[in-house]
């Protein structure tokens, strides 16, 4: 290695609320499409399985070493069909009752683990979709923001955005094999 290496390292972090999980399927499927990440899993403190068998959890996948836009692109994507698929599947076969999908990037050195959506965006977002600001200008999602006003900032200081994105095609897919 030659001279200083004092270029930042970029690390993306996923954060997903589910609310009301009626079956295990979903957590499956949400670990098949991030098995390349580091993920963790907590059982919200206010969580506890009712009468109905129904849990609320928080899973945190990480990317540790993001160099280009691609991998940030390529983790926005993953992100697109998640909600895709728990806005058209898994919630229209009452699965889950409601979740939000937080994505944001960040620098090894800004310790972003500590961000929670429900304490530190202190708003109530109708949106199951919310990107920050890394995200935002490092992909596609800059020409696809339905709005360009942030709606609140996240722990670091970055602006957080929703993000309305699906795949249209797989919607529809979806909306008619549940039918």
């Amino acid at each position: 290695m030659k001279g200083i290496q004092n270029r930042p390292i970029f690390v993306g972090t996923i954060i997903i609320h589910l609310f009301e999980i009626h079956t295990s399927a979903v957590i499956d499927f949400i670990n098949e499409i991030f098995s390349d990440k580091a993920i963790t899993y907590e059982r919200n403190n206010y969580a506890v399985l009712t009468v109905r068998g129904c849990s609320d959890l928080t899973i945190t996948i990480k990317d540790h070493n993001m160099p280009q836009k691609e991998d940030i692109a390529d983790l926005l994507d993953r992100c697109i069909l998640l909600n895709t698929y728990l806005g058209y599947y898994f919630q229209n076969n009452d699965i889950i009752g409601k979740y939000q999908i937080f994505y944001g990037v960040h620098t090894r050195e800004e310790k972003m683990q500590t961000l929670s959506l429900k304490n530190d965006l202190a708003i109530n977002v109708s949106s199951n979709l919310l990107i920050n600001e890394l995200v935002k200008i490092n992909t596609e999602a800059n020409e696809k923001l339905s709005s360009e006003r942030a709606i609140a900032r996240d722990k670091l200081n970055y602006n957080v955005y929703k993000y309305e994105y699906i795949y249209t095609q797989l919607a529809e897919n979806l909306k008619k094999q549940t039918k």
